[in-house]
């Protein structure tokens, strides 16, 4: 069961961004197309919290039944967890890498197009925009997933609790600041 709900959940994050497509010269087929993509990715937001909501607490439930079998069945299952956070590792950093791509690829297409039509710019800019910001959204959705399989992970394994504690908040700044570079 337990790795039924964690492949269930995998299979859930592992699902693509969509791409936002078209040529924004072309203003109006861009700006209906875009439209359309942003729909397809705003109900993904709505689904995916949906969703993850539901395969969190099948995955607690699962993890609990473990617990109350016994130890071996709790190293099982924290083998598996540890495999997918593996996974979902990987899955973050090329989402990440995915969605700057793109939105660096749309932003040298505007400053391409914008001496020649302002306008045009400046109202596809919005709908870029708008796509990206949900991506974003899309995108932490996952790490918000992702952040759960951890904290699972710390409760049932010790060797998962721990790390430096810190006495001022400068030094726990410092640290976080640290963890985003790597």
């Amino acid at each position: 069961m337990t790795l039924q709900a964690l492949t269930s959940a995998f299979d859930l994050f592992s699902a693509q961004t969509p791409h936002l497509t078209g040529a924004p010269e072309a203003e109006l087929e861009f700006m209906d197309l875009a439209k359309d993509q942003i729909e397809e990715l705003s109900q993904m937001v709505r689904d995916r919290k949906v969703h993850a909501a539901l395969q969190k607490t099948a995955i607690s439930t699962s993890f609990r039944d473990l617990a109350a079998e016994g130890p071996g069945s709790v190293a099982a299952g924290l083998a598996q967890l540890n495999a997918i956070i593996s996974d979902f590792d990987k899955m973050i950093a090329k989402g990440r890498n995915d969605i700057a791509e793109q939105e660096a690829a749309f932003d040298r297409e505007m400053a391409r197009l914008a001496p020649q039509a302002v306008e045009t710019v400046r109202r596809t800019r919005k709908q870029i925009n708008r796509f990206f910001k949900l991506a974003g959204e899309l995108h932490n959705e996952t790490v918000e997933f992702y952040y759960f399989l951890l904290a699972l992970r710390a409760e049932y394994d010790a060797d998962a609790k721990g790390g430096p504690s810190f006495k001022d908040r400068g030094s726990l700044v410092a640290y976080l600041r640290e963890q985003m570079k790597a």
